[in-house]
């Protein structure tokens, strides 16, 4: 598959996803894709496709989340290797030009890019003296935009994109950059 995102599996699958990033849309799709997956393999219950994809299933309790994980060593696709715990954030390159316009800037990425993987955009930005963090928050004033699209291939906005809006009509000043704009600002 050439990503796997939801909107691409569910329509690999034959799984409907009218909005995607609408919170029941997605969880809808997703429940879709399980059925399918299940189907696939010939289980019954969710606890026999567990075992036949070597899973073990996560939970929810009032004393936290536990994720599924995998009991056999996990591959990466591409190169692409797992996105960074906020801990482990490249830190802002203090002998950056103070004059670039990323140098002391709190910058998030969102969406997909031609050119980097998130983690590459996360290190240019550290860098160029920025501060790379995982979400919006107050101390956004940065924010790079990669494409998102739905099943027919329609641009459609992130949630992080969304909240940065929102900021911004709150009276926030945030700049949004997209792809070329970035790359034309780090050339």
């Amino acid at each position: 598959m050439p990503n796997y995102k939801l909107p691409t599996i569910s329509q690999h699958v034959g799984v409907t996803l009218d909005n995607h990033h609408d919170a029941a849309a997605d969880a809808f799709a997703a429940a879709g894709i399980a059925t399918q997956l299940a189907r696939a393999r010939n289980s019954r219950t969710l606890l026999d496709y567990a075992k036949a994809t070597d899973t073990v299933l996560g939970s929810l309790s009032p004393h936290g989340l536990a994720l599924c994980a995998s009991t056999k060593p996990t591959m990466t696709w591409q190169g692409h290797q797992p996105s960074r715990k906020a801990s482990d954030m490249p830190q802002p390159n203090s002998e950056a030009d103070a004059g670039h316009p990323l140098f002391g800037q709190t910058v998030v990425v969102t969406g997909e890019f031609s050119h980097f993987t998130r983690e590459e955009l996360w290190d240019v930005v550290a860098r160029f003296g920025g501060k790379p963090e995982l979400n919006v928050t107050r101390r956004t004033t940065v924010l790079v935009k990669g494409t998102w699209v739905d099943n027919s291939g329609t641009p459609i906005e992130t949630s992080k994109e969304r909240k940065v809006r929102e900021h911004i009509a709150a009276g926030r000043h945030i700049t949004i950059l997209d792809e070329p704009q970035l790359r034309a600002m780090i050339s």
